[in-house]
């Protein structure tokens, strides 16, 4: 049986590597395994014709190729595996190589083997606008950051080279940390609700089980953290807080409103409040960050806990507020033709990010896009907060249009249902029939029946908009 080493002083020289799955990272860290003297196979469910632009890529790397139904010979006899994210964690043969193999994800080459201090954002929404709020809040200071992971570059040669004084902000998905056996030196968790569990179609193919498991992959970016590291915790999610006991380093909570915890960074009375020792510091007016929602009144102030624990000056930290924008897709202000505004917030997949998208336009009439593919969600609680909302009209699209569609009926809501189909048609009735107030695309679903992603249905509403076609 192959016996698992420390990650960090692993030698992979000589030794049968196998790379499955041809995703980003493993296409990213072939090169240096390659370098370090490992014997490469790649492993992939596709044909070779298939992956043959990814295969370009590793231009002057020697390889094994094991493509499309011959994969599993690939794993024969195999040391160390690199499984790309969004592999099934189920499938009989990891069960077999766990035995045998040191099976681990890509992301965790880079957490063990760089030198520069890693932050790790994950949660189910807002993962990117915080990473991206973190990164923006270090480089306003000066420092010398990079953002990788699920956004920004991932050149794996580069980043882990870097010496101690840097920093490498990364986004994580559950896919990412369900295999993992290294934590990153401060890890931030975000709210965790439902997402990406069993799929009622084949258009979401990477999915969890159960809520149960795909909680337990969130929660072990925490699992491997020492002494010496960072937990910076949502006090808004009552599963998140629970993982404070499970913290091996420090623990910072924070929250969008007063809270009691500490140490902390919370919202009260309108002002960004930091609480990480017995003194009580009032950082800036939360008038000075400019995105909707008070979500991201929580993720600025998990952005703040971090870059001020970890030596950012508060006046870097308030000119940094100021300074960061939405990021496309998210809760992005469009237009404003008359008296109504074109909300953006396609990258809003699950209800709970809906939600929250319906709560930060609280006090405006609303014409909400729901629908698209499924990622297994329950709706239940969506439809409750629209019956408590200001949501006058709802226009539904894609393959869950029809489910939703019963859903809403049941509850009763008092707002206005129609079965658009398309996202051009739902626009349009938004237009016809919302005189005054908010066009807010927030689908609660994924987009892979009518769209190549969720990207690009923002790009084309967004699109739609522009051309008058809204």
């Amino acid at each position: 049986m192959f016996q698992k080493e420390a990650l960090k002083n692993l030698d992979f020289a000589g030794r049968e590597v196998a790379l499955f799955g041809l995703g980003l990272e493993n296409l990213m860290i072939a090169p240096y395994l390659f370098k370090k003297g490992a014997h490469l196979r790649l492993v992939d469910h596709q044909s070779a014709c298939q992956l043959k632009e990814k295969l370009k890529k590793l231009s002057g790397v020697n390889y094994k190729g094991f493509f499309g139904k011959d994969w599993q010979k690939g794993l024969l006899g195999v040391e160390i595996v690199f499984v790309a994210p969004g592999v099934p964690n189920n499938l009989a043969i990891f069960r077999r190589l766990q035995k045998r193999a040191l099976v681990l994800e890509p992301i965790e080459l880079l957490l063990s083997k760089t030198k520069a201090t890693t932050i790790a954002v994950t949660g189910t929404k807002g993962k990117s606008t915080t990473a991206s709020l973190i990164y923006h809040l270090f480089k306003t200071a000066g420092k010398k950051v990079y953002l990788a992971g699920n956004i920004g570059s991932f050149e794996f040669e580069r980043l882990i080279h870097l010496n101690r004084g840097a920093f490498i902000v990364l986004e994580l998905s559950s896919f990412q940390l369900e295999k993992i056996t290294t934590s990153p030196r401060v890890s931030v968790v975000l709210p965790v609700t439902a997402d990406h569990l069993a799929p009622l179609s084949k258009t979401n193919p990477n999915f969890h089980n159960s809520l149960i498991a795909y909680r337990k992959a969130k929660r072990r970016i925490l699992a491997f953290q020492g002494p010496g590291d960072l937990a910076v915790l949502s006090a808004d999610s009552p599963v998140v807080r629970r993982w404070a006991k499970r913290a091996r380093g420090e623990v910072i909570y924070f929250s969008a409103s007063k809270i009691n915890l500490r140490p902390a960074v919370y919202v009260k009375n309108g002002f960004f409040v930091i609480r990480l020792t017995k003194n009580i510091e009032r950082l800036a007016s939360i008038s000075i960050f400019k995105l909707f929602g008070e979500h991201n009144l929580a993720n600025a102030a998990a952005a703040i806990a971090v870059a001020k624990r970890l030596g950012v000056k508060e006046k870097e930290i308030r000119r940094g507020l100021k300074s960061f924008a939405a990021l496309p897709h998210r809760l992005q202000k469009v237009a404003v033709e008359g008296k109504r505004i074109y909300i953006d917030d396609s990258l809003a997949t699950n209800p709970s990010a809906t939600i929250a998208a319906i709560r930060a336009f609280a006090r405006q009439p609303t014409c909400l896009i729901l629908g698209g593919s499924s990622k297994g969600a329950d709706f239940s609680q969506l439809a409750q907060e629209i019956q408590q909302s200001q949501v006058k009209i709802i226009t539904l699209i894609g393959s869950e249009a029809e489910r939703l569609f019963e859903i809403l009926k049941e509850a009763r809501i008092s707002a206005n249902l129609y079965k658009a189909g398309t996202l051009e048609k739902a626009l349009a009735y938004c237009r016809q029939n919302l005189e005054e107030g908010v066009v807010l695309l927030s689908p609660a679903c994924a987009s892979l029946d009518q769209f190549a992603s969720a990207y690009d249905r923002g790009e084309v509403f967004q699109r739609l908009v522009r051309d008058g076609k809204a």
